[in-house]
This record gives structure tokens, C-alpha cells and sequence, in this order.
């Protein structure tokens, strides 16, 4: 997909993307649209980003609760997951039943 086409798409959103962390000048300008997405009121609530790595899969939790939860504010709860990779086990039962009200947003390595 085509990042215009992403954009496009975040109008009627999907459950989940898929993005390749190895071009980072359109994985940063992706990020900054998905936050943008969120009103700045509804941020603290709706928004969400996790950082995974080595020595911070005890996240991994939180981060399935977190996309478990309905949104507060806004119509959705977006995530957004760097390294997302290192969860993929952990995240494959999601991505087979998504969540309607969550946007999930997967970086990978």
C-alpha cells in the first residue's frame, strides 16, 4: 500500500497495519499522522504508542490489555507498537479476532 493510500484508508480506519520499520523517513511521518488522528484532548486516553525491545517484553501485557480496552473519547483507540516483532506470538491471536474499536498500528524491524 501506498502511504497516500494509508491515509486515505485512516478515514474509515482498518484494525490493524503492518508497516516495515526500515524506511523511517515515512514510518515518522506515519506516526505523526496516526497521533494526529486523536484529538489532543483525547490523547492521554485514546493514544497510545509502546516501544518494544530487548529487556521490555514485560510491556507485552499491557500491550494486549491496552488493545483490549474500549476507547474513552474518541470512536477508536489507536496504538502504535515499534518492534512489534518481538510480540508476535503474543500478538497473533489479536490479529486473527481484531478489535472493532482499536486501530493497531505494527512497526516491524
Amino acid at each position: 500500500m501506498e502511504i497516500s493510500d494509508f491515509f486515505k484508508s485512516c478515514k474509515n480506519p482498518e484494525q490493524e497495519y503492518l508497516l516495515s520499520g526500515k524506511d523511517h523517513y515515512n514510518t515518522r511521518k506515519i506516526f505523526d499522522f496516526c497521533e494526529e488522528q486523536v484529538e489532543i484532548s483525547a490523547r492521554s486516553f485514546d493514544w497510545e504508542v509502546y516501544e518494544l525491545g530487548e529487556g521490555r517484553k514485560e510491556e507485552i501485557p499491557d500491550l494486549i490489555n491496552s488493545i483490549r480496552t474500549m476507547p474513552w473519547i474518541s470512536s477508536h483507540r489507536w496504538i502504535y507498537v515499534r518492534n512489534a516483532d518481538i510480540a508476535e506470538a503474543e500478538l497473533l491471536p489479536i490479529l486473527k479476532a481484531p478489535v472493532d474499536t482499536t486501530v493497531l498500528i505494527l512497526e516491524y524491524r
